[in-house]
This record gives C-alpha cells, sequence and structure tokens, in this order.
C-alpha cells in the first residue's frame, strides 16, 4: 500500500506495507521525502530564474 501526501503542487508517494505505519512515521518519512525532492529542483530554477 502507498499514499500519496501533497505539499502545495508538490505530491509525494510514501510506501506504508500493508498499512501497519504509524501516522508520526509516515509524517516523518513524507517530510524527508519533499525535501529530497525540492532539492532536486532548487538548481534547476535557480539557473532558471537567473537568465
Amino acid at each position: 500500500m502507498k499514499v500519496t501526501v501533497c505539499f502545495g503542487r508538490t505530491r509525494v508517494v510514501v510506501p506504508c506495507g500493508n498499512g501497519d505505519i504509524k501516522v508520526q512515521n509516515l509524517i516523518e518519512q513524507a517530510a524527508m521525502r519533499y525535501k529530497k525532492a525540492i532539492a532536486k529542483v532548487s538548481p534547476f530554477l535557480n539557473s532558471f530564474y537567473a537568465a
């Protein structure tokens, strides 16, 4: 099973096994994946806006 967590326009998919994961752990994993996603997009945006 997986859950999609939305941070504004950014969506992050978090696997939660068979559904026995605690909500706190789900939040932590979603936040970590969101930070990784933003880090990948950030250099592109910086070069885009610098032009």
